[in-house]
């Protein structure tokens, strides 16, 4: 598979199945954490990007701050903002060979980035200066070409399905735990009577494939025996199967169990803007890190179930990816970069930090 033909085919699709823009970039540059640090007096200075909501940037600055503390003569200048926004500036920054120093790679672009030698080789710096303790060859492969590593997971996810739990005991809909899952069907049905019972500015489900969410799309063909993409890089799924997902969103946005598309473009449908968190709707689709800053955005509780499938076998499909980090081949301060990299990864330090502002609501 040649890796710029598999980045050329992942933009393509992606231009089929988002219906709304990409909301702006907010935030997009910062000066450095407040606490701590050279703040300007460094002998390095390290851009460090990441995409989230207000609960995600809070707590890695916190963690540039400990990093500043431990490494004065380091400075990390944080720029944040929402994905699909950032996805377009990293683009550009690729193109002006100015990215920034470390960065969360965008899956779609990572293709390109490597063939392009955009992303530092990691390989020869695992097990020095980045350690690389309990990182299983599974998890490494995703930031992997041709046997060379070029990113590194700092995290697994998975897609899923959110809600608030005072909403679902007022419509008398179950709250579903892993392995069990709603079937499509039924998430359709609780949907449906979400609009019907709590009127009709109230939604049953925000719509994935207005956001440029396409996860849930690649699980309901996995779901069907197909795949998003084949091994050559092409198109994995048949005509059928696109149509039929198709269809589905579109009965329930002209039943008002799914959010009208103008709705997403309103605000940021992944954080703030989310219609679960603006009581638009009873369901969010989302990736499962989210859990933390989804619940820091809602005075209620909110649980997270597995995605629709076909009841419990249905889960057997649904996919785990992971959160890549990276270090741009042009930087200049590839000793400082990599030290920020395996403090992120593997500091004791800094996964308190970051545990301490993720505890969530223990449910009654």
């Amino acid at each position: 598979m040649s890796i710029q033909s598999s980045s050329i085919s992942r933009r393509s699709l992606l231009r089929l199945s988002a219906t709304a823009g990409a909301a702006g970039l907010a935030g997009s540059g910062l000066a450095a954490c407040s606490s701590g640090g050279s703040s300007g007096n460094g002998s390095a200075s390290l851009r460090f990007m990441f995409w989230g909501a207000d609960d995600r940037v809070r707590r890695f600055q916190e963690a540039c701050d400990l990093f500043m503390e431990q490494n004065p003569d380091i400075e990390i200048l944080p720029e944040f903002g929402e994905i699909g926004a950032l996805e377009t500036r990293m683009s550009v920054a690729m193109s002006a060979g100015n990215l920034p120093d470390v960065f969360w790679v965008h899956g779609n672009l990572f293709p390109q980035m490597v063939a392009e030698g955009h992303a530092m080789d990691l390989t020869d710096h695992l097990g020095q200066e980045i350690r690389d303790e309990g990182f299983t060859e599974a998890v490494l492969g995703s930031g992997a070409f041709e046997g060379r590593q070029f990113a590194i997971a700092h995290g697994l996810q998975s897609p899923c399905t959110f809600a608030k739990v005072p909403v679902l005991e007022e419509l008398g809909i179950p709250v579903k735990t892993y392995p069990d899952s709603y079937t499509w069907e039924e998430y359709a049905e609780y949907a449906k009577r979400a609009h019907e019972q709590m009127g009709p500015d109230f939604y049953g489900t925000d719509e994935p494939t207005s956001t440029g969410y396409y996860d849930p799309m690649r699980a309901w063909f996995r779901q069907h025996g197909e795949e998003l993409y084949d091994e050559s890089g092409g198109i994995g799924f048949t005509e059928g199967t696109l149509s039929s997902w198709l269809e589905y969103w579109d009965d329930l946005r002209a039943s008002g169990g799914a959010v009208p598309p103008d709705i997403h473009r309103d605000d940021d449908p992944f954080f703030q803007g989310a219609p679960m968190i603006r009581n638009l709707s009873a369901f969010h689709m989302r990736n499962s890190n989210q859990i933390s800053e989804l619940q820091s955005l809602s005075p209620e509780e909110v649980v997270l179930m597995p995605l629709p499938g076909n009841g419990g076998d249905g889960t057997d499909n649904i996919f785990q990816f992971p959160n890549n980090l990276a270090v741009a081949a042009e930087t200049e301060y590839p000793e400082a970069a990599l030290r920020f990299v395996d403090f992120l990864l593997n500091d004791p330090s800094v996964r308190r930090s970051l545990a301490r502002r993720s505890v969530l609501r223990p449910r009654s």
